[in-house]
């Protein structure tokens, strides 16, 4: 049996969102090295702390990259106005429905 859905939205209890982005950051770190194998690419990530500034970063090469936006393509960027293409968040109802009990046919 799977987890059940959560629903996407901020984390209000600055040590629970702490103890979230402990625990989150190691496999947002893992897949982009898998993205970076499996399909022969560069790999820079970097993730900024809103709050304090801190800046924390992933690189699958040795060589420094600074990004040029001004030589970026129009589709190249990616925002979070982007994100609808690819995740469709799911609204999770706090009250389902009850399960009815099966039908038996004697």
């Amino acid at each position: 049996m799977g987890r059940k859905p959560i629903l996407i939205q901020p984390i209000r209890l600055k040590r629970k969102r702490e103890d979230t982005f402990r625990k989150r950051f190691p496999g947002l770190v893992k897949k982009g090295h898998e993205l970076g194998v499996l399909c022969d690419q560069d790999i820079f990530m970097f993730v900024r702390d809103r709050s304090t500034g801190r800046v924390r970063s992933y690189r699958s090469t040795n060589e420094r990259f600074v990004p040029d936006y001004s030589q970026m393509k129009p589709g190249d960027a990616q925002g979070p106005v982007d994100v609808d293409k690819y995740y469709k968040p799911r609204s999770v109802d706090p009250y389902p429905a009850a399960v009815s009990q099966p039908v038996r046919h004697y």
